[in-house]
């Protein structure tokens, strides 16, 4: 179950306003490996190879496309965009 940590921001201008912003608590870090195993687990019809294969061709074609200046959507994922940061 997610968490929110409740940040609160220092009244810099003596307004007497306090300001708050949630985040959510990162419980642990997952890596690529670890994220394979969980796909084939709940999808026993994915082989470890095959999600292995899907996801890095994924990531590939989106790092290329966002090079080039595209915002790519992926449906229930979300929307990808290149920023100058």
């Amino acid at each position: 179950m997610a968490r929110y940590i409740k940040q609160e921001l220092p009244d810099l201008r003596k307004t007497g306003e306090k300001k708050a912003y949630y985040r959510l608590k990162t419980e642990q870090k997952m890596d690529f490996n670890q994220f394979i195993d969980h796909i084939c687990s709940h999808n026993s019809g994915i082989s470890r190879g095959e999600a292995f294969h899907v996801l890095v061709n994924a990531t590939d074609a989106l790092a290329e496309l966002l090079a080039e200046g595209y915002s790519v959507t992926i449906d229930e994922m979300g929307t990808f965009k290149a920023t100058v940061g």
